[in-house]
């Protein structure tokens, strides 16, 4: 293996400890092992022994094309290897109907796409790839209670045995916090004697249903994937429809405060109906569950800013959900938390273990998170029942209500302007910031608006036709989507 070939520029021997054994956990570890004598992780779950398996009330698995790119790079070939055991590769808006806040993009984009399965099967591909290194120990069904140091240097951690409550410590020159969503980190880091950690929150009250189908096969061969974002400001109901692994597919249903999706098979189908737009629901018509509904409410975007800290202890690097946490709509956990652990390979190799490793790879995981969190948060902080933590002053308010106006004239320009659609497929993978939409061409899309002799997006026919036969969708394609007019929209 290549990273097995690194070598620690600081020549400084240590241990490192991994705090959770998700995907972020995982894929860090995997970094590590090159530089350290050894890597602990710290699993509080049994999920990869006899028996274990996904949790049941866990939504699919997105990787959008940025992370998708930055898991290559620290895995080469496991985008090939996640496809060749069930995962599906689906062009936006080639492959999955997007309907955005304005309407839907128009369909046949190729700027980008997003990866899908089930989480199961990707911590699976992970884990067998990451723990190759001799010198890693994963203990499972333990979790972390405390970190040991100061707020000056961390020495490791005390953890504690789930099954006999015995606690002890463990060691370490570097720790990785990848516990996931939640207030542990901060309590943690508090407790080393520094002022309460800064946290920007966004509490919109965000819950989600989810459950797997199988659909009828004359809509499945259609590969039917749809994407409904919800409307803060009016109906703040959402959800998707997803490939995975095994003939399956999963339905999310997210709603936010007032909004919330119930846990009942009769009442999760009565909430697709509400939606929007009755694509999603169409598409489960006939539909076979797999399973009950599963889901999860309260959810919290949460970032941590360790930066604005008097000082931060050396040692100490957060990746995945315990840095940044997303609204599930966007899917954007996983993704985010390969583009983290890439900036983290890359700080390894520049400065090894040494004392400026901690300080200068925190900045660049931020850096790396931050389109993400730019892209899913201004939506949320439009829904009325939000609760936030950090207020934006006048000015930034102004600033922020101008830009929540000009892009809605994208959004409702990229049902028929291509360097519209090409920009908001572009910033919703990954593969570029929102400042992709200040752009001249996206600018004159904007200020043109939809194409005159454009009739409204819609999503792919729920019912496909027989092969051979000319498509008859159940509701009418608007003529740039058929590519009638194509050389009007440019």
């Amino acid at each position: 293996m290549a990273s097995q070939n690194r070598t620690s520029p600081a020549g400084r021997p240590t241990t490192a400890l991994v705090l959770g054994g998700g995907l972020a956990g995982l894929l860090a570890a995997y970094e590590l092992a090159p530089y350290v004598d050894s890597v602990t992780v710290v699993d509080r779950g049994h999920r990869h022994g006899p028996g274990a398996g996904p949790a049941p009330d866990e939504p699919a698995l997105m990787l959008h094309a940025a992370g998708a790119r930055a898991l290559e790079e620290l895995h080469p070939g496991i985008l090939d290897e996640l496809v060749a055991a069930g995962a599906h590769r689906l062009g936006m808006t080639t492959d999955m109907a997007i309907l955005t806040l304005r309407g839907w993009l128009a369909h046949g984009c190729d700027a980008g796409f997003v990866l899908t399965c089930t989480r199961g099967l990707a911590r699976r591909v992970v884990r067998e790839r990451a723990l190759r290194p001799g010198n890693i120990t994963v203990l499972e069904n333990t979790e972390a209670v405390s970190l040991t140091g100061d707020s000056y240097v961390l020495t490791g951690a005390v953890v504690r045995d789930r099954a006999s409550g015995r606690m002890r410590r463990l060691d370490a020159g570097i720790v990785v916090d990848a516990t996931g969503r939640g207030k542990g980190v901060t309590r943690r880091i508090s407790e080393l004697g520094l002022p309460p950690v800064p946290v920007d929150s966004l509490d919109g009250g965000i819950a989600y249903a989810t459950r797997t189908f199988r659909l009828a096969p004359h809509i499945a061969a259609g590969r039917p994937a749809v994407h409904i974002q919800p409307d803060p400001t009016n109906d703040s109901r959402g959800g998707t429809l997803l490939p995975v692994e095994g003939d399956r597919w999963m339905a999310t249903l997210v709603g936010m405060r007032g909004t919330e999706p119930p846990l009942d098979e009769e009442g999760f189908m009565a909430y697709a109906a509400r939606l929007r737009d009755p694509a999603l629901v169409e598409l489960l018509a006939g539909a076979e569950p797999l399973g009950p509904v599963q889901g999860r409410q309260h959810l919290v975007n949460r970032r941590v800013h360790l930066k604005w800290l008097p000082r931060i202890p050396k040692g100490l690097v957060l990746v995945g959900e315990a840095e940044t946490c997303f609204n599930p709509v966007y899917g954007y956990g996983a993704s985010t938390t390969a583009m983290a652990v890439l900036a983290l390979r890359r700080g390894l190799a520049r400065h090894g273990t040494g004392d400026k490793l901690t300080l200068r790879v925190r900045r660049d995981i931020a850096k790396a998170t931050q389109p993400a969190w730019g892209t899913s948060s201004p939506g949320e902080r439009r829904h009325p029942g939000t609760v936030a933590t950090m207020r934006p002053g006048r000015a930034a308010l102004a600033v922020m209500r101008f830009l929540g106006r000009y892009t809605d004239r994208v959004l409702r320009a990229g049902g028929s302007r291509p360097a519209a659609t090409r920009a908001l497929v572009e910033i919703i993978t990954l593969s570029r910031t929102p400042a992709a939409l200040l752009t001249p061409p996206v600018l004159l899309a904007a200020l043109r608006g939809p194409a005159d002799d454009a009739r409204p997006a819609t999503p792919p026919p729920a019912t496909p036709a027989a092969p051979g036969t000319p498509a008859t969708p159940t509701r009418p394609v608007a003529a740039h989507q058929t590519g009638e007019r194509e050389h009007q929209t440019h």
